[in-house]
């Protein structure tokens, strides 16, 4: 049987493919071991502000997405 959490990564998965490659690599970036975000920034040509404001948006479109599946039924 498929867990729910199995179920809530398919919906991430299916909802990261739905961003442009740039946000994803920004996301994939951000989120590495190690990573320092004044890096990602600087690598980015981003502010750091900039980059937490882009980090924050794509986290609440991912939020929404995987909800929106949710809702229709796609993580039951």
């Amino acid at each position: 049987e498929v867990s729910r959490l199995d179920l809530q990564r398919a919906a991430l998965e299916n909802c990261l493919d739905k961003l442009a490659e740039q946000q994803r690599s920004l996301l994939k970036a951000a989120y590495a071991p190690g990573a320092k975000l004044e890096q990602v920034a600087k690598d980015s040509g981003r502010s750091i502000e900039s980059l937490y404001k882009m980090l924050q948006r794509l986290r609440s479109r991912l939020l929404d997405c995987v909800r929106q599946q949710a809702v229709a039924g796609e993580l039951r």
